[in-house]
């Protein structure tokens, strides 16, 4: 008599041995003799694998995703030297706190010149020291100057000079000092400091323009510049 189709299903040889279900174990299988196709698929979990046995090997090329990844368990060891660039950081995300101060490196774009003088000013407007270069950007640009009278007359009393920041042919700010020249007597006490700021945009000389403003009187070349200093800050630096 034939048995039913389920018995002889659960039935299979092995070595000349008739096998019931269920009864094939590990020492039944040669080594390394199971392969993909005789699996099948998600049959295996992660209770079939040994922990921390998987390896890159193991693991199809760029088949893991975020998901793949449990939040927040990342740290400074997983990510490669150099490996995060500005595309993986979100816009204005980056604080002060985020940044060593001290690998800053702004100082060579501050550009500055120092003229120690003297110079005699003249009647007419003209450029004490010398200019300073700038390159394309919007800049902040602060100057000052020393002036101060050269001679003791006590018919000159009223000595004034004036001087004109420039960037270019545009004249961004202007400054004045002026003084009695026979105040105290017996020595030269007309004159001070003049200090001149503004702001430009795109590239070209920035220069000192000064002059003596003697009217009626009082004799030109009687005052002299001292110590001119320029200092230009881009302001993209600031933002």
């Amino acid at each position: 008599m034939r048995e039913p189709g389920r018995a002889r299903s659960q039935r299979r040889r092995l070595g000349g041995r008739l096998l019931q279900a269920n009864t094939v174990g590990s020492a039944d299988i040669i080594d390394k003799q199971v392969k993909y196709p005789d699996l099948d698929p998600n049959a295996i979990d992660s209770a079939e694998v040994a922990d921390n046995t998987l390896k890159s090997a193991d693991v199809l090329n760029n088949s893991l995703s975020g998901v793949d990844v449990l939040d927040n368990s990342l740290g400074a060891a997983d990510i490669a030297a150099n490996g995060v660039g500005s595309s993986e950081v979100a816009t204005n995300s980056l604080t002060g706190a985020d940044i060593n101060e001290a690998t800053l490196n702004v100082g060579p774009r501050v550009r500055a010149r120092a003229d120690a003088g003297p110079g005699d000013l003249s009647s007419g407007l003209g450029t004490v020291g010398g200019t300073l270069s700038l390159p394309t950007d919007t800049w902040l640009i602060h100057a000052k100057v020393n002036a101060y009278s050269t001679k003791y007359d006590p018919a000159n009393e009223v000595l004034s000079a004036s001087c004109v920041l420039r960037f270019g042919t545009t004249d961004l700010d202007v400054s004045r000092v002026w003084g009695d020249n026979d105040y105290l007597g017996g020595s030269p006490r007309g004159g001070g400091t003049m200090s001149m700021i503004g702001w430009a945009t795109g590239s070209g000389l920035v220069a000192v323009g000064c002059q003596d403003q003697a009217t009626s009187s009082n004799t030109a070349a009687q005052m002299q510049w001292h110590q001119l200093r320029i200092v230009a800050v881009p302001l993209n630096a600031l933002n």
